[in-house]
């Protein structure tokens, strides 16, 4: 069984100043795209589309934010790298929201692969903080590779693919999250990455 370790008054701090950014950039960035999306006529397909990434990068952030807390009640803020780290993957945060938009749907891909390869850093210094203790690399490789390879494959230009591109995306992260709490093995992995992939290059090449 996992032991908790008791987190100092820096750790802490450090904590709660992450916590309020993340409620600042979830607001700042959510409510600002609404607006523009209102703005821009919300019954036209481009405005279904923006409000479809929006929606992803919303899922993005709060499955973060859940994900967040339980890591930090195991695995306390004590090292700088990581805190400074933490900052810059909410700043990523606001400019995925900014970014959810049919314009920038190319952005927003590269947005997402970068937050997660920000994942691995993070996953990768915890592991050197808590060497005998923390054992959630794998699942932020694998869903990685996964976002990666489907960022290469979809023509993210073409408008008529964002709404799958969407989907695939949400499905890979709300498998990440459920992968880091219950392990996949790798039989479960490899079935739900397959499919999409699979899907995604017959999209690109025959539609």
């Amino acid at each position: 069984m996992q032991t908790r370790t008791a987190p100092t008054q820096v750790a802490k701090d450090r904590a709660d100043l992450i916590k309020r950014l993340f409620a600042v950039s979830l607001s700042v960035g959510f409510a600002s795209q609404v607006a523009k999306i209102i703005d821009a006529k919300f019954t036209t397909g481009s405005g279904i589309q923006d409000f479809m990434m929006l929606s992803v990068s919303a899922t993005v952030v709060v499955l973060s934010w859940e994900g967040y807390l339980g890591a930090l009640q195991d695995f306390p803020l004590e090292d700088g790298f990581r805190f400074y780290l933490d900052i810059i993957i909410v700043f990523l945060y606001l400019v995925l929201l900014a970014c959810s938009h049919s314009d920038t749907a190319a952005w927003w891909s590269y947005v997402i692969d970068i937050i997660f390869i920000s994942y691995i850093v993070w996953d990768l210094l915890t592991k050197y903080v808590y060497p005998d203790q923390y054992r959630g690399l794998l699942p932020t490789v694998v869903w990685s590779g996964y976002l990666i390879l489907l960022s290469l494959l979809m023509d993210l230009r073409a408008l008529n693919q964002l709404y799958v591109v969407a989907l695939f995306v949400l499905w890979g992260i709300v498998l990440y999250r459920i992968d880091k709490i219950r392990n996949f093995s790798w039989k479960i992995r490899v079935f739900c990455i397959i499919i999409p992939i699979i899907c995604s290059f017959v999209l690109t090449r025959y539609f």
